[in-house]
């Protein structure tokens, strides 16, 4: 949902992730206008040159609690103006399923 909301934006879109490639992340760079990065995790120096690919975003958004633990206090290092957000839908997804 979030992925629709900015490809119709004139937004450059790049992706860091340390999960290994896959099919997914060929066609998801494939049919759409962004970029896929490999990063190490708990790698300062990897994550920062994705940020410089990235053109130093102004916003970052971390898929889950786990990346943001990772790799968000060296995001707010590097670029202090640029605004971080967390991704919750997973955990409104697990509120959802223990009220039923």
């Amino acid at each position: 949902q979030m992925l629709r909301g900015w490809l119709g934006e004139e937004a450059a879109l790049t992706f860091a992730s340390p999960a290994r490639p896959g099919n997914s992340q060929g066609k998801l760079s494939e049919t759409h206008d962004l970029t896929c990065i490999r990063i190490k995790s708990n790698d300062q120096s990897s994550l920062l040159s994705a940020l410089e690919a990235a053109g130093n975003p102004e916003l970052v958004i971390f898929d889950g609690f786990n990346a943001e633990e990772r790799f968000g206090h060296y995001v707010r290092e590097a670029l202090p103006k640029t605004m971080r957000a967390l991704d919750m839908q997973d955990f409104h997804a697990l509120r959802l399923g223990r009220e039923r």
